[in-house]
């Protein structure tokens, strides 16, 4: 029998991590499959097995059938399947567009046990039977990838919502679940769906990384920000590719990422990509006014508020109108952005006058915004010398934001008010009542 065909390596390389094995354990588990005697003294010694077996499963070399016989005597299988295992699903023009079923069967293994680790209603055993019931129902109503892909598009809008109002420990539980869903339709590029699929995970893993930095995690949303990136760039939507990169910065802001970082970034993002007008120009030009703000370079900071102005007028009416969703850039954004470059500049009329018209735009249902407003508000005050009007202005934010909200940008902000305390004044009452405030539970804890 001739040498298998390359592709036989996927099959190696699948049924080894589905058992856990490393490439020493193979070596060992195919000397031991040999017949003892004068066949097993015939097999390479383990050093030499173990890079034969790298070779096969990096698809170098075709695997003999003495070898075969001895994967299926590992894998328990027979030839037959071994080697049909080995391809994938291919569409007309021959290119491979959806993974295997051994491979599915593996990352679909993997990611469960990471979901696993999340805990929560997710991971159920009764949601896990339902998820395999209604899989079995989509299977049989035949219905296509695009239609599917349709609903995680609507889903991805829902998350826009949701994010500004649901505690984030919570959101991530159903973030994590919805892409390990997303992610078990494992299309590859090539499928006319292919871009569809990286928009919407470009845009959920988007929301993730988000959803960990509210939770104070920046080291965990690191890789979180490249995957929503790269996969919003291989999408080819200009918008969600800047949407990604502006979140990420401002986020930034608030981790106290270098103030030159943030700025030479920006500048990098906005002199690759085109700047028609979208929610991700405006945020981009946002966080460079409040980024400008914090260094002390009040032109600067207003000449971006400008800009981030002249986009806000261009925007179409679907983006400015959902003053309740992250995916969009209304009014309430600018007002935001003024109130920050205000708080800093020491502007109190005018602070007072975008907050208040940043809280009218809010409502009641975007309790976190509502929060950060009146913090940035007392730290203004505070800044400049009425400590005792925003300490208490400060505590009242603060205390009225539950426990489960209170997110990092948050206690940012609430430590803000407190550092620019003068030391002198840090004995009072309220400044020790304020403090202790703090201390209480944070979402990041």
């Amino acid at each position: 029998m001739p040498a298998a065909k390359p592709r036989l390596g996927v099959t190696l390389r699948q049924e080894r991590k589905r058992r856990l094995m490393t490439v020493r354990d193979m070596a060992e588990a195919l000397r031991e499959a040999a017949p003892a005697g004068r066949e097993r003294e015939s097999v390479p010694r383990l050093t030499d097995l173990m890079r034969m077996y790298r070779n096969w499963e990096s698809d170098r070399y075709g695997v003999s059938e003495r070898y075969q016989v001895l994967f299926c005597r590992v894998f328990d299988m027979t030839l037959e399947r071994l080697l049909v295992g080995s391809h994938c699903g291919m569409d007309t023009g021959g290119r491979d567009v959806f993974w295997s079923a051994e491979e599915d069967d593996v990352e679909r293994r993997r990611m469960i046990q990471a979901l696993a680790v999340l805990g929560g209603a997710a991971m159920s055993p009764m949601a896990q039977a339902l998820q395999a019931i209604q899989a079995n129902a989509e299977a049989g109503l035949g219905r296509g990838v695009a239609a599917q892909l349709d609903d995680w598009e609507e889903t991805l809008v829902e998350y826009g919502f949701t994010y500004l109002t649901t505690p984030p420990q919570r959101l991530l539980g159903e973030l994590a679940a919805d892409l390990v869903s997303v992610q078990s339709m494992r299309i590859k590029e090539g499928h006319p769906e292919y871009t569809r699929w990286c928009r919407v995970t470009g845009g959920l893993s988007g929301m993730m990384a988000k959803t960990l930095s509210l939770l104070g995690q920046a080291r965990e949303a690191r890789p979180w920000w490249s995957t929503a990136q790269h996969a919003a760039d291989t999408s080819g939507d200009v918008e969600l590719s800047l949407w990604v990169s502006g979140e990420h910065l401002i986020h930034g802001l608030y981790q106290q990422r270098p103030v030159p970082v943030l700025l030479r970034q920006s500048d990098a993002v906005l002199g690759r990509l085109p700047h028609h007008p979208c929610a991700g120009l405006a945020t981009l030009r946002s966080l460079r006014a409040q980024t400008l703000a914090t260094v002390g370079r009040p032109d600067e900071a207003a000449a971006e508020i400008r800009q981030a102005e002249e986009v806000f007028v261009r925007l179409p009416a679907e983006v400015t109108r959902e003053t309740n969703s992250t995916l969009a850039w209304g009014e309430d954004c600018l007002r935001y952005t003024e109130a920050w470059v205000y708080a800093y500049s020491g502007s109190q009329a005018e602070l007072d006058a975008s907050s208040e018209r940043a809280l009218d735009l809010y409502g009641n249902a975007d309790r976190r915004s509502t929060t950060q407003i009146r913090l940035i508000q007392a730290f203004s005050r505070v800044r400049t010398g009425d400590v005792t009007e925003g300490i208490k202005h400060a505590s009242s934010a603060y205390a009225a934001c539950r426990a489960e909200q209170r997110t990092a940008g948050i206690t940012r902000l609430a430590d803000l008010v407190m550092e620019n305390v003068p030391s002198g004044q840090r004995a009072a009452p309220s400044v020790t009542a304020y403090r202790e405030l703090l201390s209480a539970p944070k979402a990041t804890k």
